[in-house]
């Protein structure tokens, strides 16, 4: 990857959030090409819960598991975020951050992380 100078994402539509307009909110995956020569490098696959998702999007906790494009069971890169959590000091609607455990964070690991 040391020679790509730009990346492509294309998020995967899926049927019953498209249909709905959003109203059914469901975890993303995104396909990541090399945007000089359009060469797929890898995929990547969001894991969160339904609640997160609808209720403090984009605010929201979630990993992100990135793998090869044709083997989606060989993570090689995990993001996890932090996200506004059980906090209900405004985070969700965009306010400040009135504690430090309402404060964001992110987190790269190498290989697929099942760690909190």
């Amino acid at each position: 990857f040391l020679n790509v100078q730009g990346f492509r994402i294309q998020q995967k539509v899926k049927l019953a959030e498209a249909i709905t307009q959003g109203c059914i909110e469901q975890s993303n995956e995104y396909n990541v090409f090399d945007m000089a020569n359009n060469n797929h490098l890898f995929q990547v696959k969001e894991e969160s819960d339904d609640c997160g998702r609808c209720c403090c999007a984009p605010n929201h906790a979630f990993k992100l598991k990135i793998s090869p494009p044709n083997a989606p069971d060989n993570v090689i890169m995990t993001m996890n975020r932090d996200g506004c959590g059980l906090c209900y000091c405004g985070k969700c609607l965009g306010e400040m951050v009135c504690c430090s455990i309402c404060a964001d964070g992110m987190s790269l690991h190498a290989g697929d992380y099942h760690g909190e």
